[in-house]
């Protein structure tokens, strides 16, 4: 089997409301992965749990730990963040802390938070794409590997 990813990134950000902003970055992710790793695993939370943002405090209680274990148990998270997200934010975390991949994407890249938890930070999803086809993921692998044994 190949490497599975979790795709993290903004659903609601700062909306105030149980609305969520546009998810088409999850497609376009999933469609630079697959294009250089076609066996790889894809796990999206806006897929597993699609009704979330409008769950009661109950359910979300269930829900953000599932996320975050998930996140921690993939081999790579990636990020989309083009504003802050407590969510994602939770989810970095805990990737960090179990020695996960995280690529994060986003303008944000003097954000501490970011800056702690990230192995690569990109700018864009244009970058993240040329980023993931070029061989520095690849490279980034093997590195993670290397240090593991």
């Amino acid at each position: 089997m190949g490497t599975t990813f979790y795709l993290s990134g903004v659903m609601q950000g700062s909306l105030k409301d149980n609305s969520r902003v546009s998810q088409e970055y999850r497609q376009i992710l999933k469609d630079l992965i697959l294009r250089s790793y076609p066996d790889a695993k894809i796990l999206c939370p806006a897929e597993l749990f699609p009704d979330a943002p409008t769950q009661d405090e109950v359910l979300a209680k269930s829900i953000v730990p599932q996320c975050a274990e998930i996140a921690s148990s993939t081999d790579v998270l990636v990020a989309f963040l083009p504003e802050a997200s407590m969510g994602t934010a939770v989810e970095l975390w805990e990737a960090y802390k179990s020695s996960r991949i995280n690529i994060v994407i986003s303008p944000m890249r003097h954000n501490l938070m970011l800056k702690a938890v990230s192995d690569v930070i990109v700018p864009s999803i244009e970058e993240f794409g040329k980023f993931i086809s070029d061989g520095n993921f690849t490279k980034l692998l093997a590195e993670k590997s290397r240090r593991e044994t």
